[in-house]
């Protein structure tokens, strides 16, 4: 819109307009270049894996072999997972959906769930994971949100530890 130059509160009204519509352009934009390169992350894992199954079945193959792929097919299934968990959480962010469901959790029994849960993951690696003597401990918190940091914290550890090495988790 153009203003008259008259400067009144006609004028005012539509330089506030103006920059509104803007703004909104900006966050389109940006939302728009944001939905495309969330598409291009998710595709090239995808599209890899696929060509790597293809060419895995176009010929028989060694034991070692399968599970060489297998291995970094489930790394990058764990890295689309993510990026689709934090997708989910920015999209309830965005919507005022992030309410927490507050409730006593006992913090070492939410812990005992992850010795079982990451010993495959950590055997898969050549690595030793313990769980620790965890003391008993109540906290008020968001049992999913809790699972989910710790679930974090626990694979990125495993990631991030060479073949051989040692996780340890413990509660005090």
């Amino acid at each position: 819109m153009k203003s008259s130059g008259s400067g009144d509160e006609l004028d005012y009204l539509i330089a506030t307009l103006n920059e509104m519509i803007s703004r909104l352009e900006d966050s389109f934009e940006r939302i728009s270049q944001f939905t495309a390169d969330a598409s291009h992350e998710l595709r090239t894992p995808i599209s890899s894996m696929r060509g790597e199954v293809e060419l895995l079945l176009s010929k028989p193959r060694s034991k070692e072999e399968y599970q060489k792929v297998l291995a970094n097919h489930i790394e990058k299934l764990d890295f689309v997972t993510r990026m689709i968990n934090d997708l989910i959480l920015l999209s309830r962010f965005d919507s005022k959906e992030t309410g927490l469901e507050m409730a006593q959790i006992k913090l070492n029994e939410l812990l005992a769930n992850f010795r079982e849960l990451f010993r495959v993951l950590a055997e898969q690696k050549g690595i030793e994971f313990a769980l620790g003597d965890n003391e008993e401990a109540d906290v008020l918190g968001d049992r999913t949100k809790l699972q989910q940091l710790f679930t974090n914290l626990v694979d990125n550890a495993i990631k991030l530890t060479s073949s051989g090495g040692h996780v340890h988790m413990s509660l005090r």
